[in-house]
């Protein structure tokens, strides 16, 4: 990926969490993160929006789930895993 003449390293979340089973979107979006004093990004089916929560602990059923740091209550009650980016990106560099 190259971002204001920047080459930026990218992986798909989908690959990551081995979503083959439907279609990808026409039009995906990409997270860059700062990681390391460096740049990768991630490519997602789509971005919600920008949201300040509380993140909870998500329990002794979901300790060994690497990649998600905890779940939060958005405003119109829905439960939103967010997701650990460092980590992430940490497994994709060591492939």
């Amino acid at each position: 990926l190259v971002l204001d003449n920047e080459q930026i390293p990218y992986s798909y979340l989908r690959e990551e969490f081995n979503h083959t089973e439907t279609k990808p979107p026409v039009l995906e979006q990409v997270i860059v993160i700062k990681y390391e004093n460096q740049k990768a990004a991630i490519v997602v089916d789509s971005v919600l929006g920008e949201y300040q929560a509380v993140i909870k602990p998500l329990g002794k059923f979901y300790k060994n789930q690497e990649f998600i740091s905890g779940a939060t209550i958005l405003g119109d009650g829905t439960i939103s895993l967010v997701l650990d980016t460092n980590k992430i990106i940490k497994e994709v560099s060591n492939k």
